[in-house]
């Protein structure tokens, strides 16, 4: 699956991630998930995809990512995460917006995201 959210066509893309979210709520998946080589800059390069909905699967795949503890910290380590999540809190659609507040909130806490976009919380 996360070889095929490198696919040119947005369907896949947005269906891995899809997918790819709902495993991500399994403590296993997640394990399995981190383990494959490059998979969290994968899902972090969807983030900046020109399709609104595969930047919101993507934005909600790492929003349960990083509400364990265990994954945060790989996420964190991803280059630009921070600047991009914080981009995507102003984006034309609602559920990336949520998205991505709260994966923020979950990552530095609220006072990164509650100061700078209150109209999104």
């Amino acid at each position: 699956l996360v070889d095929d959210v490198r696919s040119s066509d947005a369907d896949v893309q947005r269906f891995c991630l899809q997918t790819l979210g709902n495993l991500c709520f399994l403590p296993r998946s997640r394990d399995v998930l981190m383990s494959v080589e490059g998979s969290v800059e994968v899902l972090c390069n969807a983030l900046e995809s020109k399709n609104s909905n595969v930047v919101r699967y993507a934005a909600g795949c790492i929003r349960t990512l990083v509400g364990d503890e265990h994954t945060r910290e790989r996420v964190k380590e991803v280059e630009g995460i921070k600047r991009t999540l914080l981009s995507l809190t102003s984006h034309k659609n609602a559920k990336v917006r949520e998205h991505s507040t709260s994966a923020l909130a979950r990552m530095y806490g609220d006072q990164h995201t509650s100061s700078t976009h209150p109209q999104h919380m």
